[in-house]
């Protein structure tokens, strides 16, 4: 009977949070439904906010199915609802777990960027004044010289490695 099809889907919407509403009428209205399985869908479905007597919202998903009526040409449906709070609450878990991967992803990266840095730039230290004091063997005040600078930017580069 397209009038109880048609009460049946305001009576459902009118529990429905505010966002949901428009969504689930036009989705599940007879119009819509006739011309979606006309055109040989056999289900169609909707994920929906629905209220409960204390003025909260669960999450539910509903569900329309066409049935093969085996007498004459009249459409059969199957409505029902099924509640989903802890598969939206994981699904939410997963999508928090996900960002805060990649925050701690973004944070990795910036500290092994950093760190890179700081060890870099004593290291050259090092490495330049070594190469310099090669040639200078024969002038100890010089050869004093880079290895203070040596001895500093190891020391420097022991203080950014714990």
């Amino acid at each position: 009977n397209t009038t109880v099809m048609s009460n049946l889907v305001l009576d459902i919407a009118m529990h429905l949070h505010p966002e949901d509403r428009d969504e689930f009428i036009a989705t599940f209205n007879r119009e819509n439904l006739q011309r979606e399985f006309s055109n040989g869908r056999t289900e169609i479905s909707m994920e929906i906010r629905q209220g409960s007597l204390d003025g909260s919202y669960h999450w539910n998903l509903i569900m329309c199915i066409r049935i093969d009526n085996p007498l004459n040409e009249d459409l059969l449906l199957y409505l029902f609802g099924r509640n989903i709070d802890k598969q939206k609450q994981m699904e939410q878990n997963l999508k928090d777990a996900l960002t805060t991967a990649e925050r701690a992803s973004e944070a990795k990266s910036d500290f092994l960027s950093r760190m890179s840095h700081e060890i870099r730039t004593p290291m050259n230290a090092i490495i330049g004044m070594t190469e310099i004091a090669k040639s200078a063997v024969d002038k100890p005040e010089s050869m004093t010289n880079y290895l203070n600078k040596m001895d500093i930017s190891a020391k420097y580069l022991m203080g950014v490695i714990p």
